[in-house]
């Protein structure tokens, strides 16, 4: 437990601001809940695994204890209105996380920025860690201390700018009044370098400007990698957003599962029924398809044409096969009709599923191969129906013998 026996200030500045900094473990009594309700009266953000702050004043102590861990599932991280909080405005309310060792710092933060922004804490590398793990905890915005991550900031922050998770996150730098520390952030990406001790009006006007920026740009990169006919993620973002996850599994001992879909007959249903029937088929397809690939980080992409594909970080080899016959009973439930097909008078696709654990010298082409030859097996043997998952372990073992 970490103790905070700070003076009354802080709490009302926690209970005019919603700055809460905790997170889960167990269950909260329902007399707990009244409690927080009463104090802060605001949303609280959960942001750590196993961390517990107390936050102690004179005459009364706040706890916040064994918050239950499956807060850490819902979408906006959120107490839900069960609770008895308020978490109305949190889909539309920017988000800004704020990176720094320091109470003091956080609370400034929250009493300059005010209402109208969701707050949120990281007191360390792991509760960092922990929020950035999945995109729906992204944050709009990063004020990230200087010291936090040691000597590692210029590389953070261009990973931060390279990752296709991150780089339309805005992010600003705090640290002391120095000019080489103000350069070396910015020259490593940081859109800003807020001077310590801080300014907060100045703090205020920097970030207000920068997150009116950030929206715009995220309007236009949404339309630069979003698939114009089926409103899914296009070719271009499937091509980084793979890449990423590639990376991230080589760097972490991960893996990364790939689906490439192709619906059968597709050129016979276009000119059976019409190009314009034809896209109001690929729209829903592609519909299905979002709606199967369930976890945050999973990704669905136009490939190109009647092609699809998905991308499943760090999933289990057995698991592949359970998500492409969710997506086969989903399709076949859909009953798209297709008179024009040789396999089915309904609409059905065919899956190449390919699986890796990637090795430092592994390239992202061999899965991406891997799942086209896997397709292409699907449709040989028949099609309406997905491939046995090819591991790219047995091919590298082929190579090589």
């Amino acid at each position: 437990m970490i103790r905070y026996p700070q003076c009354n200030s802080i709490l009302g500045r926690l209970r005019t601001h919603g700055a809460v900094y905790i997170c889960p473990s167990g269950k909260v009594p329902a007399q707990r809940n009244r409690a927080i309700q009463e104090n802060i009266g605001r949303k609280l953000t959960f942001i750590s695994k196993g961390l517990i702050v107390e936050l102690a004043s004179s005459n009364k102590t706040l706890n916040f204890i064994n918050l239950a861990k499956d807060w850490d599932i819902l979408a906006d991280n959120t107490f839900t209105e069960e609770s008895g909080l308020d978490t109305r405005n949190m889909a539309t309310e920017p988000i800004i996380m704020i990176a720094d060792e320091t109470l003091a710092v956080q609370a400034q933060l929250g009493e300059a920025l005010g209402k109208g922004i969701s707050l949120v804490s990281a007191m360390n590398q792991d509760q960092l860690d922990y929020w950035l793990d999945e995109p729906a905890r992204m944050p709009d915005l990063l004020l990230l201390d200087q010291g936090f991550v040691g000597q590692q900031m210029v590389r953070f922050c261009k990973n931060w700018k390279q990752d296709p998770l991150t780089r339309g996150i805005g992010l600003l730098v705090m640290g002391p009044d120095d000019d080489d520390l103000e350069i070396g952030a910015l020259a490593a990406g940081a859109e800003g370098y807020l001077r310590k001790p801080l300014n907060s009006k100045l703090c205020r006007l920097r970030i207000d400007q920068l997150l009116a920026n950030r929206a715009e740009v995220k309007r236009l990169e949404a339309l630069s990698v979003t698939d114009g006919l089926t409103g899914i993620a296009n070719r271009r973002y499937f091509d980084d957003f793979i890449l990423a996850e590639w990376r991230r599994a080589q760097r972490e001992g991960g893996n990364v599962g790939m689906i490439m879909v192709d619906i059968d007959h597709f050129k016979a249903f276009n000119d059976h029924y019409g190009h314009v029937e034809g896209d109001k088929c690929l729209k829903r397809i592609a519909q299905i398809l979002k709606e199967q690939a369930q976890r945050p980080r999973d990704l669905v992409a136009r490939f190109g044409g009647e092609e699809f594909a998905l991308v499943l970080p760090s999933i289990h080899f057995e698991g592949m096969k359970v998500v492409a016959e969710r997506i086969q009973n989903a399709i076949a439930e859909a009953a798209i009709p297709h008179e024009a097909s040789d396999t089915c008078p309904v609409v059905t696709v065919s899956m190449g599923l390919a699986w890796a654990e990637p090795k430092p010298e592994d390239h992202i082409t061999t899965l991406i191969e891997a799942a086209d030859e896997a397709l292409y097996s699907a449709k040989s043997a028949g099609r309406a129906r997905y491939s046995e998952p090819v591991d790219l372990a047995s091919i590298r073992s082929l190579m090589t013998n």
